[in-house]
C-alpha cells in the first residue's frame, strides 16, 4: 500500500509536497488493504495518523484491533460477503456503522477483491463518513412523513402502510375518520394559536390510546381531521370506544370531543376507497346525531348506524 501512495506521489511535481492522510480525512475518506497470503491490514487516514496492522492477522473475525473500529457481527457479514466475491463481480458496497474516529458513525464501505490466477490475493477499499448525510435524510424523511404540528403521520404515508395491512387477507382491520366537534367555533374564540393546541393534545391522546407497535395507525389529514387504523381479530368496539371516550377532555377550560366513523373489513371489503368512503358517511352519520359520537357502518337494514353515545 505504501507503494501505492509512493506511485502517486513520484508522478507529481518535485515541488508539491503532499500528504495523502490529510487529503483523504479533508474528505472524510479511510484507505484499507488486506493481504490474504500475508494476512496483513493496512488502514490509512485516521485523524491524520497511519493505522499500520501490519501483524499477522490469524482470524479477522476475532482481533481485538478490529473489534474496536466495527461490532463483531458486522466485521463477520463483512468477510462473509467478501468470500463469494469472483473476478466476475469483485465489488461490495455497504453502509455501516464504525469507530473510526473513535465514536460510532455511518460508513459506505467500498471493497474491490483482487485476484491472481484465478486466486482471491486480497482486497483493497474505502470508508466514506456518510454520517451527517444520513442523519439530515432521516430528519428529511421524518418531516414528509410526519405532520409538523401534532408529529402524525401524514395521509399519503399512513395510506401506504394501511394499504399493506389490506393487501394481508389475515388481518381484519377498521378504518375510521375522526374530526374534533365545533373546531371552528374554537379558533374562531379563541385563536388559532390555542386551536394548534387543541390539535396537539388531540394527536398525543390519541397515539396514548393506540398500539404503537405498527398494529394500529392514526394520522392527521388535515385541519382538524385524523384517520384511525386498527387491527382486530373478534371485536373492535371496546379499543375504539376507549379512544373515542379519552378523545372526550378539555384544554384551559374549554371542553372538547371528537365525532368519529368507522368501516371495517369484514363488513366493506379490503378496497382502501371503499373503506374510506363509508367511514367518511359514518361520520357525518355522527354529526347528524348529534356529535360527541362514534357511528359504525352497518350494510344491514338498509345502510343503518350503530351508534355509539358519548359518556
Amino acid at each position: 500500500m505504501n507503494d501505492y501512495f509512493n506511485t502517486i506521489k513520484n508522478k507529481l511535481p518535485e515541488n508539491w509536497d503532499v500528504d495523502i492522510t490529510k487529503l483523504m480525512n479533508a474528505a472524510n475518506e479511510t484507505v484499507f488493504f488486506y493481504s490474504i497470503d500475508s494476512r496483513e491490514l493496512f488502514v490509512f487516514g485516521l485523524k491524520n495518523k497511519v493505522f499500520n496492522m501490519n501483524e499477522k492477522i490469524e482470524n479477522l473475525a476475532s482481533d481485538g484491533r478490529l473489534l474496536k473500529l466495527i461490532d463483531k457481527p458486522v466485521l463477520e457479514e463483512f468477510i462473509v460477503n467478501i468470500k463469494k466475491l469472483t473476478e466476475k463481480e469483485p465489488v461490495y458496497i455497504q453502509n455501516c456503522e464504525l469507530r473510526l474516529s473513535g465514536e460510532p458513525r455511518t460508513y459506505k464501505i467500498f471493497i474491490v477483491a483482487v485476484f491472481n490466477n484465478g486466486k482471491m490475493t486480497g482486497v483493497i477499499g474505502k470508508s466514506v463518513d456518510i454520517d451527517d448525510e444520513i442523519k439530515q435524510m432521516k430528519i428529511l424523511n421524518w418531516h414528509a412523513n410526519h405532520d409538523s404540528l401534532t408529529g402524525l403521520y401524514r395521509t399519503h404515508f399512513a395510506k401506504q402502510k394501511i394499504k399493506e395491512k389490506l393487501a394481508d387477507p389475515n388481518k381484519n382491520v377498521i378504518l375510521g375518520i375522526f374530526d374534533i366537534d365545533y373546531f371552528k367555533g374554537i379558533n374562531d374564540r379563541y385563536g388559532h394559536v390555542f386551536g394548534d393546541e387543541v390539535l396537539k393534545l388531540v394527536g398525543k391522546i390519541a397515539l396514548e390510546n393506540i398500539r404503537t407497535d405498527g398494529t394500529d395507525i392514526v394520522a392527521r389529514i388535515g385541519g382538524d381531521e385524523f384517520l384511525l387504523c386498527m387491527e382486530f381479530k373478534d371485536k373492535f368496539d371496546a379499543a375504539v370506544k376507549r379512544l373515542q371516550s379519552a378523545l372526550i377532555c378539555e384544554l384551559d377550560g374549554v371542553d372538547i370531543s371528537v365525532s368519529m366513523g368507522i368501516a371495517d373489513t369484514r363488513t366493506v371489503g379490503r378496497s382502501y376507497d371503499d373503506l374510506y368512503k363509508f367511514a367518511d358517511q359514518s361520520l357525518y352519520a355522527s354529526k347528524r346525531f348529534g356529535r360527541g359520537i362514534c357511528s359504525v357502518y352497518s350494510p344491514s337494514g338498509n345502510g343503518e348506524y350503530i351508534i355509539q353515545k358519548k359518556k
